[in-house]
Formats: C-alpha cells, sequence, structure tokens
C-alpha cells in the first residue's frame, strides 16, 4: 500500500515553499469587478459603451421579424448614424427594408438616429 503524502510536505499541486490559502477572506466577483471599475475610469467609460452597445442591438433585433433577427451580427450608432452588420448580402437587402419599417419604433430611445448604413460581415 502506498504512502499518503503528510500534510506538511508539498505535493504535485502545491509547489515547494508555498501554501494553500483559504477562501475565508475572498471577495465575491461583483464586488471586485467594482472596485476595478473605481480605479480605471477608461475602463469603466469602455464598460459603458459596451452595455450601451449591447442594449442597441437588442432592441434592434426585437424589432425586426424573428427571421430576420438572427442575421443582425452587431450595431452601433455612430453620431446619426445607425450602423448595422449583417451576416450576408441578401440578408442585408432584407434588413434594410425591415429597418426602415422599425424606425421610427428605435428613434423612441434613440432620437440622434438619422439613417442606417447597412454592412456584410461578421460583425
Amino acid at each position: 500500500m502506498p504512502n499518503k503524502p503528510s500534510r506538511d510536505k508539498p505535493t504535485a499541486r502545491t509547489p515547494p515553499g508555498r501554501t494553500t490559502r483559504s477562501r475565508a477572506g475572498a471577495k465575491p466577483v461583483s464586488q471586485a469587478l467594482d472596485l476595478l471599475l473605481q480605479r480605471q475610469p477608461a475602463l469603466a467609460d469602455r464598460a459603458g459603451q459596451d452595455h450601451e452597445k449591447q442594449r442597441l442591438m437588442e432592441n434592434v433585433r426585437a424589432a425586426l421579424p424573428p427571421e430576420l433577427a438572427p442575421h443582425v451580427r452587431s450595431a452601433s450608432l455612430q453620431r446619426t448614424e445607425l450602423l448595422i452588420t449583417a451576416d450576408g448580402a441578401v440578408w442585408s437587402g432584407r434588413l434594410r427594408y425591415a429597418l426602415a419599417a422599425v424606425l421610427p419604433e428605435l428613434q423612441k430611445q434613440w432620437p440622434d438616429i438619422g439613417r442606417i448604413t447597412l454592412r456584410v460581415g461578421k460583425g
């Protein structure tokens, strides 16, 4: 029967000179993230932009018919232009007409939208 390693000796998982730490004093991830964002204002701004872009994408997809929504790869607002990336040229054409119909609905939440530009790509 093989000998069991004693608790005092390092094991294959614990390098020599190191000990395992207790998680008793660990902070929740959300608290650590909040602290990081407070210390890094540029990172906080970027996180806010990403959140706003995600919200725009969700609203664009929700406004579209269900068969077209999955073909929107990205959506972003640059000044007064709503940039939409479609996953194919065929879908781009169909999205152009559908987006023109839902533009007033999108302008309720984003009144700055003046025109829509469609691109084809991965987004």
